[in-house]
């Protein structure tokens, strides 16, 4: 294995501290599969935040829950902050005053008087709203008292002590935040130091997870790893990887109606040589492959070094006819156009009706020779991937403002689930429904969306009896489209 040896956790620790290229993932959003900064939320959050350490990252553990919504974006940017007492700033200094963890909320309870042991069961008594209102306004009245003895005066009590309430309510574990954290900068430390590993391994795992797969193959090219398509020679059951020349083949088993047992098989034929497409067919005809798992491989190029995926459809068709046949009816053949010449070539026999003995791989062999080597339309491309893949993995600056459209939902207003071909990152809109009515859409259209036809409205929510607008919600909206053909299709 290249790279520094697997640490222990202290080892660890001491190996990221001065390691830039380890916190320069954070702030450039590679965070796919990282604990608690694996989501785009978490990502955004970790950018700006800027992760720098390890502390850092239990900080972003606990600074992305609920309970710290209303201090977050200052605490992200890193803007000063205090609680408005002197005293308490000093006494939270190590969090730069902000209450993150439960411990913090302990230390606030301490520093008013109210011992450890008594802090943890108030803390989970008001956290389930268990707490008496009699024993709450003791509480209250305590806390103030003894506010006042610290800082000398009642200022700033009420608003630190709703702050400390909201936080009661998610209060999360420095420990966990450090046990988060630690296994977040394990996984950079990974990814810095054995990223032909690491992504071979997360792509196995998350395999069936369209979304984290995206993630972590858009993160390939910062490491300078290719992925490269099904390959036949290369690929097998899960996805493998070439460490040396920083490619990673992905793999047939988690693609529908292929398996472990036939990626296997097409694997042990890796060593051999083999004349023309033909010849391969015919060892594979030897084998538990069947027409459909043969014709899935054929339509996602699995088989590129013999040809075009078009010229390879019509070799496996011809293959299927023909081989093993010993003899061709002379009205048939007939019918389908053949050579009498050439079949008389490869035929041991002939009568007024038949052609006998025929070697039918030397017959296939001669009427493919000359097959034309059509390349598949972008159409078809997407058509195979989506039939067989169940989703898309193309990607090319050169569609900018195209998309295909991937899913319809016309319950209420019409909405779509598009696949931008110039970046690959999905997203959802919908689509008036006058303007759906005047130009329909189907799955697989490819659109061209007009820069100035998409666009971010707020969300309708229904509320108190009434449909209204969520400001803090925004969804897409397009209203200006046209399905493209073919030929509108930029090509290379």
């Amino acid at each position: 294995m290249v790279g520094k040896p697997i640490l222990d956790f202290p080892q660890l620790l001491d190996e990221i501290k001065d390691d830039q290229r380890i916190w320069d993932l954070f702030k450039n959003g590679i965070t796919a599969t990282l604990n608690q900064v694996d989501s785009d939320n978490g990502t955004a959050q970790a950018k700006k935040f800027g992760i720098q350490s390890f502390e850092d990252g239990a900080f972003i553990a606990a600074a992305i829950r609920p309970s710290f919504n209303s201090w977050r974006e200052q605490f992200l940017a890193r803007k000063h902050y205090t609680t408005g007492s002197r005293q308490l700033d000093e006494v939270l200094k190590q969090t730069h005053s902000y209450i993150l963890f439960q411990e913090n909320l302990m230390q606030y309870f301490d520093w008013l008087g109210v011992t450890p042991a008594e802090s943890i069961g108030l803390i989970k008594k008001i956290s389930k709203k268990k707490i008496k209102p009699e024993d709450f306004e003791n509480l209250e009245g305590r806390l103030r008292k003894n506010w006042i003895e610290k800082t000398g005066s009642v200022l700033n009590f009420k608003e630190t002590w709703e702050m400390i309430q909201s936080c009661i309510s998610y209060g999360f574990c420095s420990s966990h935040a450090a046990a988060t954290s630690g296994d977040m900068c394990y996984g950079a430390y990974l990814k810095v130091h054995y990223p032909c590993q690491y992504y071979c391994v997360a792509l196995n795992y998350y395999r069936g997870d369209t979304i984290r797969t995206r993630r972590l193959t858009d993160e390939l090219k910062y490491f300078g790893i290719t992925l490269s398509d099904i390959k036949f020679r290369k690929s097998v059951a899960d996805y493998s990887v070439d460490v040396e020349n920083r490619i990673i083949y992905k793999g047939l088993a988690s693609i529908k109606f292929l398996n472990e047992e036939c990626a296997n098989s097409l694997y042990d034929l890796r060593n051999e040589n083999y004349f023309s497409f033909v010849d391969l067919l015919a060892k594979i005809a030897e084998m538990r492959i069947d027409s459909r798992q043969l014709g899935i491989l054929i339509d996602l190029n699995f088989f590129s070094e013999f040809g075009t995926i078009g010229y390879l459809q019509k070799c496996n068709e011809i293959f299927t006819k023909y081989y093993g046949k010993k003899q061709i009816r002379k009205d048939k053949a007939f019918e389908e156009k053949l050579d009498f010449d050439l079949i008389r070539k490869f035929a041991q026999k002939e009568t007024p009706k038949m052609f006998t003995g025929l070697d039918s791989l030397g017959f296939i062999r001669e009427l493919v020779k000359d097959l034309p080597q059509t390349e598949p339309t972008l159409r078809q491309i997407i058509g195979y991937q989506l039939d067989h893949l169940g989703y898309l993995d193309i990607v090319d600056k050169k569609y900018k403002g195209i998309c295909v459209v991937t899913s319809i939902d016309t319950k209420h207003s019409p909405k779509l689930t598009l696949y931008p071909l110039a970046n690959g990152n999905s997203f959802e809109v919908k689509i008036p429904k006058k303007v759906f009515t005047m130009h329909p859409l189907s799955e697989k259209d490819i659109i061209h969306v007009f820069p100035d036809g998409c666009t971010h409205k707020y969300k309708n929510v229904f509320s108190d009896g009434k449909w209204v607008k969520d400001t803090t919600q925004k969804e897409w909206w397009v209203d200006r489209y046209t399905v493209m053909s073919d030929e509108e299709i930029p090509s290379d």
